[in-house]
């Protein structure tokens, strides 16, 4: 996404598309820019399209199960461009806090190998 574009996608909360629910309705939904505190989830949702569709839309699991398959990736996909690299730099600022632990929990799995023998 251009970087311009990301600025309005911000100023927006997300950006707004049209899908197709298998009955034929067209609706226009919201596919959020989502906060701080949603990362966790988001990550979830990568591995699980329908609860990517209700984290970034708001909607619930019977409308992002009654989409189309165009309109659900659609939306799948729209949420990885608006979201992805919020969550780039929360996954590389999570890394860095969790590294020096690494070895620290190494030190306890070879304590808890020895043990177990």
């Amino acid at each position: 996404m251009a970087e311009e574009n990301q600025g309005n996608v911000i100023a927006r909360g997300g950006q707004e598309i049209e899908v197709q629910l298998e009955t034929g309705h067209k609706e226009v939904v919201k596919v959020r820019l989502l906060p701080l505190g949603k990362m966790p989830d988001f990550f979830k949702g990568l591995d699980d399209d329908i609860l990517m569709i209700q984290l970034v839309t708001g909607k619930t699991k019977r409308f992002a199960e009654s989409l189309t398959f165009d309109s659900g990736m659609e939306v799948v996909e729209k949420a990885h461009e608006v979201n992805f690299p919020n969550a780039l730099r929360w996954s590389e600022r999570r890394a860095k806090r969790l590294a020096p632990l690494i070895p620290m929990a190494e030190k306890g799995m070879k304590i808890q190998r020895q043990l177990m023998t």
